[in-house]
């Protein structure tokens, strides 16, 4: 029997974030690695947040846990099920933040061929407006052209 093996993958991540009245969408498109884990799937994708380099590893569990862990810049660990609140640490480069995340959907359409994982959320703040997310991670083949190593692309669009 084999063991699973990672896999090259393209990742696409749309974060679209509502917070006082206003929409701030974000898109990602980055080189990552796939692997089929004995839980869901796991991938892994580098990235520059501020020109900062970022690592993420997204894992599922099953159809309704997600867990996200950042290093790099900004590190964190945080876990997203559906109709739960999971308190994580923020840790940035000006100190820790502690926050709670309250998870209100997940869809996850992934497997070792890739596909589309989605959830949305609310970061509780102590005495802040709630801030609302909604993402989207989606895994494709790689591209067939020879990557240049250049950071990869980030868009951010504001809009009313």
């Amino acid at each position: 029997m084999n063991e699973p093996r990672a896999r090259r993958v393209r990742v696409q991540v749309r974060s679209v974030q509502f917070m006082d009245g206003e929409r701030d969408e974000t898109k990602l498109c980055a080189s990552g690695m796939l692997l089929e884990t004995a839980d869901g799937v796991r991938v892994t994708y580098s990235h520059k947040d501020g020109g900062v380099p970022m690592r993420t590893t997204v894992q599922t569990v099953g159809n309704g846990l997600v867990t996200v862990t950042h290093s790099g810049g900004v590190r964190s660990h945080m876990r997203f099920e559906a109709g739960r609140t999971h308190q994580t640490a923020y840790e940035t480069p000006y100190g820790v933040l502690t926050l709670e995340i309250y998870t209100q959907s997940v869809e996850n359409r992934l497997n070792a061929a890739g596909g589309t994982l989605r959830f949305s959320y609310a970061l509780l703040f102590p005495a802040q407006p709630a801030v609302h997310h909604h993402m989207t991670l989606t895994v494709l083949p790689p591209r067939e052209e020879k990557t240049t190593g250049e950071a990869n692309d980030v868009e951010t669009d504001q809009r009313d």
